[in-house]
């Protein structure tokens, strides 16, 4: 079930100098926002490959996602990062903020663009995180955001991959639909039996006979920029 989350924390001016230092006490993280440079590019795909995240937050989604969707937005990157007092990469918001009518707004890259959000978070790392800890986190990355008013963060799933994400404790309320996910299987024709009835399938079938009256059918796969625009103009 996805959960639209949304926290409205203080902004970064709110934050006092006796807050901050209570949070660093409490944590010992050392939470920043870096520029995705080769070494962060490197530890960003390790993550990704062994913490808890979804594609979307992958570095080629993210990037991608930003370079044009959300810079034609007006949304500006913000890549949070959180280490240990090792150094060692923690988690990773890939976060973007845009200043409208609502005020200075940090949300996760994608939008509704993508239909999971989520932070990369060490599996270890995930597990201490409980409500306390994440305000505490949460407050740590306003401050990183100059005039932050609110992150508001939706497609919050409830579970992933078995794991309840430690965001969702914090406030949050049903999206208006649920997320389903499919386990694919190598036989394409299998996977269809399982996820769809009988009745479902032979309306497709239906479907694909009209279609073949009219035409040849040909599957592409828009590869190059020629493909793609033959794509998008049809």
């Amino acid at each position: 079930m996805t959960l639209a989350l949304q926290m409205i924390e203080a902004g970064a001016s709110a934050m006092n100098d006796r807050r901050a230092r209570q949070d660093a006490a409490f944590t010992g993280w050392v939470v920043a926002c870096e520029t995705p440079g080769p070494e962060l590019a490197h530890e960003w795909d390790a993550l990704s490959a062994e913490g808890i995240a979804s594609p979307y937050q992958s570095r080629s989604w993210v990037m991608g996602f930003l370079e044009t969707a959300a810079k034609a937005a007006g949304q500006k990157p913000a890549i949070m990062t959180v280490r240990g007092s090792d150094g060692a990469l923690l988690g990773l918001f890939p976060l973007a903020v845009k200043t409208g009518r609502m005020g200075r707004i940090a949300s996760f890259v994608g939008d509704k663009h993508a239909n999971y959000h989520l932070p990369l978070l060490k599996p270890e790392f995930a597990a201490t995180l409980k409500p306390r800890q994440c305000q505490h986190l949460m407050r740590a990355i306003a401050r990183q955001l100059p005039g932050l008013d609110a992150f508001v963060f939706i497609n919050q799933p409830r579970r992933w991959n078995g794991i309840v994400p430690p965001l969702v404790a914090l406030a949050a309320w049903n999206g208006a639909q649920p997320a389903y996910a499919l386990s694919l299987l190598p036989d394409g024709e299998a996977a269809m039996e399982r996820a769809m009835s009988t009745h479902a399938r032979k309306s497709l079938r239906n479907k694909r006979r009209r279609l073949e009256d009219m035409g040849r059918i040909t599957l592409l796969k828009a590869a190059t920029p020629a493909d793609i625009t033959k794509v998008a103009d049809a």
